[in-house]
């Protein structure tokens, strides 16, 4: 009985052991298939994904050329997605942010808005909308300040007083509102018997001028809101009416084109002028108050003298601020003579219209701008006069205002635009629309950087450390200087008499040095103080230590001589041996350490330390062909760059730190020293050195790539960091013509965290269902969130 009982207990615990070994077996396979169903699971899900963000790459560049904004949100949609969806999506957000100058939307308007305006500081922003409301925004966020009230018909436009505190409307209601801008609220009603066709400050705005179509022109006294008089009791219908410069004489603009000049004091008719019938009412003061303008009419009040331009009917569009030209519109006579006030609301369009830049009194038409499809509706100048925008139905652009040559153009809004408008600097633009938006724009070609830079002539550019100003050498050997915060060129700065080989800033200062075929010079560019470095030879190289107080110059056969920067004195000069069987030895490039007491030179016998003092030889770095080298900030390290390769070495010992890879010739260090940009393209004394590849962003200390600067048509030849480090700019040349096609880019360092900083605005409801962004909850919640944020009263 016991065997028995034994075999039985040993037959439960195999039969046991096989169950648990099954059931073990059971669940690893059932866990398997599990992690194999959940792996694919995530496998589809990663590849859904990608595909999705890959056609979101492809709506981001079908959205490039007509609106940049939208393509940029796209990209970083596509990012959100699946930032590993590769090249593809980082290329994507370079070459949006590249076209992109859309830096703000604002949105809150519930109807079309007609005009913008900023405050006389620039802090802030007007704009007059058809859901009768004016709104005051702030520049900066794109929020919504103040909601101005009270209208009952369209708002037709807002403009600010002189100093900024009170903001004047008038609208087809009948009357002319003035608001406290500041806290929003209502101050005076000026009231007409029928649409208000204008309102005007005075030059000092203590004084309101009205004009309506029942044919008043009215005075008002804009502190206590009192009518001061009636210049004008009735007659024909009056449609724009403006106070001249000095405030002594008020111009105004009848429906049955008749122009008035009109003693503001005393209301006596001074001129009465015929007009010509033109499909757009505008009537325009020149700055100066020489001239006055309105369609088909340009009357010189100095002379008495009506000037009549060669040009068909015109409407004039703007003066320039200095008031010696005049941008018109140029059209085929209106064929109606009696018109609807009604029309003037919106503002009729030139249709077919040109823009044309006249200079006064000559009339000479200096600037023609032909605009593709339809007619200009606006026209504007910056406060310098050097730049002015025009809008059509389509898009904004920039033009230079002597040349005409159009430097961007503006794309981004969905329905027709209604005005353009420059900030008081000039850096920014306003336009606004038929879609209820109001936009920002940046005014330069190139962010950052100012508007009159011409790029496409240029041979190197550089940034002060203290961003107080932009160097630019032109392919004809000609070196400016630009103040960073105008735009424009540096007053004091004179410019070299000699073709310019090489100019850069000195270290941390602002200090220029010029570098020709034979004379080095040093500038500063605020006093225009200019000292020349007196040195053996001809100077063929230079460099500078990390303060800009002392330079090093090398004169070819070893000569180099150290000189203080502050007067140009020399401090001392040597001679550097070359070895006995060295025939001839290039020096590409210097460096000068922190403290100034090691230099290093660069070129074909490699990259060799010497002590400042002695001019002995401490050590050879690398002694392979070198085109660069450069301290780091703290002495430390050395920045050494040849063909096919770039390191990080210890400047000491010549230790490499940092190897970084790929097609390198050129290499530059951030001013923190802490990113390396490279490029594969290198002039070296006339001759080019290229290798294939793209400028690119590195880690200084770890060599990891940050970015590829992808996007240039030719390799680029010449990079740069501006003084945050943050930013890369490269430049390159087209080989078919050297020397008026070069292209500047500028590249942040870290593109998307970049990217999301700069978007305009977040795609709106009807973006989010036209590219089947999200799924359908996703869409609705974000529907949601986007009509929170945007139409509130503030």
């Amino acid at each position: 009985m016991k065997k028995r009982s034994d075999r039985v207990r040993l037959g439960t615990l195999v039969v046991l052991s096989i169950a648990l070994i099954i059931a073990v077996m059971t669940g690893i396979a059932e866990r398997q298939a599990r992690n194999k169903a959940e792996t694919a699971r995530d496998e589809a899900l990663d590849r859904a994904r990608r595909t999705e963000a890959l056609r979101l790459v492809a709506e981001s560049r079908m959205a490039r050329t007509s609106n940049p904004g939208l393509s940029l949100l796209l990209a970083l949609e596509s990012a959100k997605l699946h930032y590993e969806a590769g090249a593809a999506t980082e290329f994507r957000v370079l070459e949006a942010l590249h076209h992109c100058r859309e830096l703000r939307t604002l949105i809150g308007h519930r109807g079309s808005v007609y005009t913008a305006t900023f405050s006389p500081d620039g802090q802030e922003i007007v704009t007059a909308s058809a859901d009768r409301t004016a709104r005051i925004w702030d520049p900066q966020t794109g929020k919504t300040l103040q909601v101005l009230e009270g209208h009952d018909g369209p708002v037709r436009e807002a403009s600010y007083s002189r100093d900024g505190g009170q903001i004047l409307t008038y609208s087809l209601d009948g009357t002319a509102r003035l608001f406290d801008s500041t806290s929003g609220a209502p101050l005076f009603i000026f009231k007409h018997e029928k649409a208000v066709t204008a309102a005007r400050f005075s030059p000092r705005s203590d004084r309101v001028i009205t004009c309506s179509a029942d044919g008043k022109l009215s005075v008002w006294n804009s502190y206590d809101g009192t009518l001061v008089q009636h210049l004008r009791s009735g007659g024909s219908p009056l449609v724009d009416a403006w106070f001249s410069p000095d405030g002594e004489t008020v111009a105004v603009l009848t429906i049955d084109h008749s122009l008035l000049l009109i003693d503001a004091t005393e209301g006596t008719n001074l001129k009465k002028l015929r007009c010509k019938p033109a499909p757009g009412r505008k009537l325009l003061f020149s700055a100066n108050g020489r001239y006055v303008a309105a369609p088909g009419i340009l009357y010189d009040i100095e002379r008495d003298v009506i000037l009549t331009p060669q040009m068909g009917t015109f409407i004039p569009a703007a003066f320039s601020p200095s008031g010696k030209s005049v941008v018109t519109l140029n059209s085929a006579p209106h064929p109606k003579t009696g018109e609807d006030l009604l029309s003037i609301l919106p503002p009729s369009p030139v249709q077919g219209a040109s823009c044309q830049l006249i200079d006064l009194p000559s009339l000479h038409t200096s600037t023609k701008v032909h605009k593709e499809g339809s007619s200009v509706r606006a026209v504007s100048f910056n406060a310098q006069g050097d730049f002015f925008a025009s809008c059509n139905a389509e898009s904004a652009s920039v033009h230079d205002a002597i040349t005409g040559k159009k430097l961007l153009t503006l794309r981004g809004h969905d329905l027709p635009l209604h005005s353009v408008s420059f900030n008081p600097g000039g850096s920014l633009i306003v336009t606004t629309s038929e879609d209820l938006t109001v936009r920002i724009w940046s005014a330069s070609p190139h962010p950052g950087l100012p508007a009159s830079l011409d790029a496409q002539k240029l041979q190197s550019i550089s940034l002060s450390q203290s961003k107080n100003y932009v160097l630019a050498v032109t392919l004809d050997g000609s070196a400016d200087v630009y103040a960073r915060k105008k735009g424009e060129l540096a007053p004091n700065f004179p410019r070299p008499t000699f073709a310019v080989r090489k100019a850069e800033f000195l270290g941390k200062t602002d200090t220029v040095a010029v570098l020709g075929e034979s004379i080095l010079q040093l500038i500063d560019p605020q006093t225009g103080h200019l000292r020349t470095i007196e040195t053996p030879d001809a100077p063929l190289a230079f460099a500078a230590n990390h303060r800009g107080d002392q330079v090093l110059v090398s004169c070819g056969d070893g000569k180099i001589s150290l000189h203080d920067a502050t007067d140009g004195s020399m401090i001392h000069s040597l001679v550097l041996e070359s070895p006995p069987d060295e025939e001839e030895s290039k020096i590409y490039s210097l460096a000068l350490s922190p403290d100034a007491s090691r230099f290093t030179t660069a070129g074909s016998r490699g990259a060799l330390c010497f002590d400042t003092l002695t001019g002995n030889e401490l050590i050879t770095l690398i002694d392979l062909v070198t085109f660069d080298a450069e301290f780091d900030p703290s002495g430390n390290r050395i920045l050494l760059a040849g063909k096919g390769w770039a390191v990080l070495a210890d400047a000491r010992t010549g230790e490499v730190l940092t190897d970084l890879n790929g097609g390198i010739c050129s290499a530059r260090l951030a001013p923190d020293g802490k990113k390396v940009l490279t490029l594969p393209l290198r002039r070296i004394h006339e001759e080019i050195v290229e290798l294939r590849g793209n400028p690119s962003v590195f880690d200084a200390t770890t060599g990891q790539l940050l970015s590829r600067c992808q996007g240039h048509a030719v390799t680029a030849e010449y990079g740069t960091f501006d003084p945050t480090g943050e930013m890369a700019l490269t430049l390159s040349r087209d080989p078919l013509d050297p020397f008026h096609s070069s292209e500047l880019r500028v590249w942040p360092v870290h593109p998307l965290p970049f990217a999301r900083r700069q978007k305009p605005r977040t795609l709106t409801p009807r973006e989010l269902e036209r590219f089947q962004i999200g799924t359908a909850d996703e869409r609705e919640t974000r529907r949601k969130e986007w009509l929170g944020n945007h139409f509130t009263k503030k």
